[in-house]
């Protein structure tokens, strides 16, 4: 077994070297033949000899030579051995290469090789996508998977430009920066600019770089690069946690699991289990999507520990917070809580009055896979004796070596809790959003010809300019008007098509539209002003004039139109969306 480790640790110098052995015993038994036989060494005889034993394997004279023409031999193969070796071994290495030099065309670079460049990798190839994967660590033990499910694999150091070159960054259509190091996702992100801007591009490269710091985060996407795309580089600035986050409320959307559009509903009680970086994700993005039908503002419980600094931290990076959802804090462990506890610590009090909504759902975050997992059985037992359990879910991987070892393929049914996923936004679906660029695109398109057609002047206006000119944060906020969209959908399949229905959700886009700009510190002001980031209709939605209130209703009707026709996307022809920032 030392022996197998020697040689795996050294195996770059093994080809050389039994190569070098080989020609070495081979050049040995032929002039030993060619000497013990009594020729010259330059005679023509002695060239024959050489010919007949070196190259044809015959014993020649005299016949002692016997032993000396299985010394050829094996001289002989031993070279052919370490050839086809040192063949085998140098294909190995730069095959992906080759095959990136010269047949891959607009396909997706991504940097770094941990779990979720896996899954986006597989995701891109499950859709018959050409992906490249540049990872720094030769050893990864990654890899071999990835390169057996046909991924190109480059190893070296993503910021130097020698390395982006070989995965042809130069001809790729986007690249993405999914290391766990910040400063090096921005570092090969901008080695990737220059490239591409020396390239002389036909089309600018897409590139998305995860940022996990907020501060920094907020800080780079006002960088020029990457707040308006250029003809070489269209720059994304995001958190792969706030794409999971969006990806959860998504997939468990609170309205799907309570009637929170109706008249007499409660407002929505969500209970978020944990205090880490994706349990924050959440209390930020149901702030921005928790719009719904009625006013109510929705309450979130944080129980964690550590609850209260967590929402202190996030209060800090979104001052606007509070006043968008009722925050309650509860620094208590779970497992360590009764059932009369927990409906304390949720709401209810001594006297059995509610002084919260009842749960409609319930986030598990915590990071250790068992500790959440017992997290949620837990909560999923104490609420099984009240009237309106609330749903549970765990954020767990799928691949989780504690739910493997229990050997359960259905926890809902088993344990009591549903399983999302934590690593299910690395698809190219969530991750690249093409398809919602694209619609947005298509939208955008419209409103511009819609105010063309008006008769009135383009480019006056911030949201006024072709998509590939906007600044990146008016893009943001037409994509986060698109993800509202299905609320809308559902509140219109409960409640109908009818006018009060119509004015009900106009107000929700309304407050939704406000809520998006609040949480990226824009403030009220007399007059719309884009560079101190004040507007004139961040008010309720019954003192705004009617015009504006129009716009509104606007959204709604487009999809009451999709709904007969076809998937609408909502437009950027809200002026409310001159005043559109970036989350991220």
């Amino acid at each position: 077994m030392r022996l197998v480790a020697w040689v795996k640790t050294r195996e770059k110098m093994i080809a050389p070297l039994l190569l070098a052995a080989a020609g070495v015993l081979w050049v040995a038994a032929v002039v030993w033949h060619v000497l013990a036989a009594g020729l010259p060494l330059w005679s023509p005889e002695a060239m024959a000899s050489v010919y007949e034993f070196g190259l044809g394997g015959k014993s020649g004279e005299p016949p002692e030579s016997t032993l000396l023409a299985l010394a050829g031999h094996f001289g002989k193969g031993g070279a052919v051995l370490a050839a086809l070796y040192a063949y085998f071994r140098v294909i190995d290495l730069s095959f992906d290469r080759i095959w990136l030099r010269f047949f891959y065309r607009n396909h997706v670079v991504i940097v770094g090789l941990g779990e979720k460049a896996s899954r986006l990798a597989n995701s891109l190839k499950a859709q018959g996508r050409r992906a490249a994967v540049i990872e720094l660590n030769d050893k990864h033990p990654a890899v071999p998977f990835v390169r057996g499910g046909g991924v190109a694999v480059v190893h070296g150091d993503a910021r130097m430009a020698d390395t982006l070159r070989q995965a042809s960054i130069t001809r790729a259509a986007t690249l993405v920066c999914l290391t766990d190091s910040d400063a090096a996702n921005l570092q090969v992100a901008r080695a990737a600019q220059q490239l591409a801007a020396a390239a002389g591009r036909a089309a600018p490269l897409r590139c998305i770089v995860h940022v996990a710091d907020h501060s920094l985060r907020q800080l780079v996407s006002e960088a020029p690069h990457y707040r308006k795309q250029d003809a070489a580089f269209d720059g994304h600035v995001l958190d792969m946690v706030d794409v999971a986050a969006r990806a959860l409320i998504a997939e468990w959307a609170p309205d799907r699991f309570a009637p929170l559009h109706a008249a007499d509903a409660p407002p929505l009680h969500v209970l978020v289990v944990g205090a880490d970086a994706l349990a924050r994700a959440i209390v930020a993005n149901l702030a921005l999507q928790a719009h719904y039908a009625t006013p109510q503002r929705p309450v979130v419980t944080l129980m964690d520990p550590g609850a209260s600094l967590a929402l202190v931290r996030l209060t800090a990076e979104y001052p606007a917070l509070p006043g968008l959802l009722d925050l309650h804090a509860e620094d208590v462990a779970l497992p360590h809580l009764s059932p009369s506890q927990l409906l304390e610590r949720t709401g209810r009090t001594l006297d059995g009055r509610d002084s919260r909504p009842p749960l409609t759902l319930a986030f598990v975050t915590i990071e250790r896979d068992i500790d959440a997992l017992a997290a949620g059985m837990h909560l999923a037992r104490l609420a099984r004796g009240w009237a309106a359990r609330p749903q549970v879910v765990v954020c767990v991987p799928p691949n989780s070596d504690v739910m493997a070892s229990i050997g359960v393929d259905s926890p809902g049914e088993s344990l009591g809790f549903a399983t999302f996923d934590r690593y299910s936004a690395c698809t190219a679906a969530c991750l690249l959003g093409e398809a919602l660029d694209r619609e947005a695109r298509e939208r955008h398109g419209a409103y511009l010809a819609k105010i063309k057609d008006s008769g009135k002047p383009l480019r006056t206006k911030p949201t006024q300019f072709p998509w590939d000119e906007l600044d990146e944060m008016v893009k943001a906020s037409n994509r986060r008007q698109v993800e509202h969209e299905p609320v809308k959908r559902r509140a219109l399949e409960q409640l109908g098509h009818g006018a009060a229905v119509l004015e009900q959700l106009a107000q929700a886009e309304h407050r939704r539209w406000m809520a998006d700009l609040l949480m990226a510190g824009w403030s009220a002001g007399p007059a719309y002003d884009w560079a101190q980031r004040r507007h004139n209709n961040l008010m309720p939605y019954t003192e705004l004039d009617e015009a504006t209130r129009e716009f509104d209703r606007d959204v709604v009707r487009k999809l009451t139109r999709a709904s007969v026709v076809a998937p609408a996307v909502a437009t950027a022809t809200d002026p409310q969306c001159e005043a559109v920032v970036s989350v991220a």
